[in-house]
């Protein structure tokens, strides 16, 4: 389960100010609102998450979570702290000014 050492550069600090539930239903796919609810739930509880870690975390498959994973970084919603020796053991956090963008944004309709 998540650790609670913080990834080298990672802060804990923003996530008081992050209303969670407000982050989810803005994005277009169910996999990456999941994803970022329980990046959000750990970060509030300053726990590091690892891509293995999120699986259990969320009920998502591996493979399910590295692409949510890797679809967040590239619109620069999380950050990954890349482990080189074991990508799936990499830290995940949630980049604030993201999450800001995020949080302005509408709600998708419902499916």
């Amino acid at each position: 389960m998540s650790g609670s050492k913080a990834a080298p550069g990672q802060d804990f600090n923003h996530f008081t100010e992050i209303d969670c539930e407000n982050l989810t239903d803005k994005l277009d796919a169910d996999a990456l609102d999941t994803v970022l609810l329980a990046l959000c739930q750990a970060g509030k509880r300053e726990r590091s998450t690892t891509i293995w870690d999120l699986p259990t975390l969320t009920g998502l498959s591996l493979q399910d979570v590295f692409s949510a994973v890797r679809a967040l970084e590239f619109n620069r919603f999380v950050r990954i702290y890349d482990n080189p020796a074991d990508p799936f053991a990499s830290v995940v956090s949630i980049e604030l000014p993201g999450v800001h963008r995020l949080s302005a944004m509408r709600s998708t309709p419902a499916k």
